[in-house]
């Protein structure tokens, strides 16, 4: 098993995280956002893991894609009679930096 037993797992996690990403992305509307956490060690230059405070770039880069599918469909809460989210439009460049670097992104 080892090493390539855990990156076949790895493999394995990604093929199934990704059908179901093909499965919402054929289902939904308007701006499909596709991220993920960042990356791990699996041997890279003999390390292992998080690598706390290492500046590899597999450990800082988050995978992000956007993909347009045209308008959104309005959808609401059971019960609700208006939207209570913001649009995409609506949200500025700079909160959404806020928020990434809030999580540790930026």
């Amino acid at each position: 098993h080892g090493v390539e037993g855990l990156k076949r797992c790895y493999e394995e996690n990604l093929r199934r995280a990704l059908d179901a990403v093909r499965f919402l992305v054929e289902h939904l509307s308007g701006r499909v956002v596709v991220t993920s956490d960042h990356g791990e060690l699996l041997g890279e230059r003999g390390l292992y893991g998080h690598g706390a405070g290492s500046d590899e770039p597999i450990l800082r880069e988050v995978p992000w894609l956007v993909l347009d599918k045209g308008p959104r469909k309005q959808q609401y809460a059971k019960g609700d009679t208006e939207a209570t989210e913001k649009s995409s439009e609506e949200v500025t460049e700079e909160e959404v930096k806020r928020k990434l670097s809030m999580l540790g992104y930026m």
